[in-house]
């Protein structure tokens, strides 16, 4: 099982990741990330095609809500 694997089953078990590991993923699934014209920004925007997801750059964890964003990302790709 690859890290990716590991990472992703993480995510479908609902338990608990680090920003850092959750844009490894959305990068690793292409994604791609949207600056603001404001810098500084503690958000981040990932989009793919019709999918968007926004990240909180000065916390370690996700949110409960965006392990849900995540996860439907996920079977949107088919995992």
């Amino acid at each position: 099982m690859t890290k990716k694997d590991k990472l992703i089953q993480k995510i479908l078990e609902n338990k608990k990741i680090s920003t850092d590991e959750a844009i490894k993923i959305l990068i690793n699934l292409g994604f791609k990330s949207k600056t603001r014209i404001r810098s500084g920004s503690s958000h981040k925007i990932f989009t793919k095609e019709e999918m968007t997801i926004t990240l909180v750059l000065n916390r370690k964890e996700l949110k409960p809500y965006q392990i849900q964003d995540l996860q439907e990302i996920l079977k949107k790709e088919g995992y």
